[in-house]
């Protein structure tokens, strides 16, 4: 139970390492104009680079079995998974709940794009962890 905790503890900082990439991203594209739907999928592809890096480096045991060409493109299977739950859940919260819930507070800058995505953000997390835990990750042996 001990090295799940830790393990999660790792995953949460790389995942907050690539989440700041990934706001950032969005954040300036969104500055340049470009579509909120757009600059999410061009952010979070960025982030997946880096998430890959530190995921099998720092986070989950690598497969000995795999090369880590298989590796990847897994890895990269799972996160295109992952970013169309990211995108629904960014749709949902934006165009369905917060434009229709027409919020009494005007934002700055329309800030209610980034409290989406970061409500969508908090629920891919738990998709990456759970995914790559089960598939990726080198089992023990029982």
């Amino acid at each position: 139970m001990k090295r799940l905790f830790v393990q999660l503890f790792k995953f949460g900082l790389a995942g907050g390492i690539t989440t700041v990439i990934d706001f950032a991203v969005f954040a300036l594209l969104n500055i340049f104009g470009m579509k909120y739907i757009i600059s999410n999928i061009c952010s979070y592809l960025c982030a997946i680079f880096a998430n890959y890096w530190m995921s099998m480096n720092f986070v989950f045991v690598r497969k000995e079995d795999w090369t880590r060409k298989k590796e990847f493109l897994i890895f990269v299977v799972l996160s295109i998974i992952g970013l169309f739950f990211n995108v629904f859940f960014l749709w949902l919260f934006y165009d369905v709940l917060y434009k229709n819930a027409v919020v009494e507070v005007q934002y700055a800058n329309d800030n209610g794009k980034m409290v989406c995505k970061i409500g969508a953000t908090v629920l891919l997390q738990i998709f990456n962890f759970c995914s790559r835990k089960i598939v990726l990750e080198k089992r023990k042996d029982v």
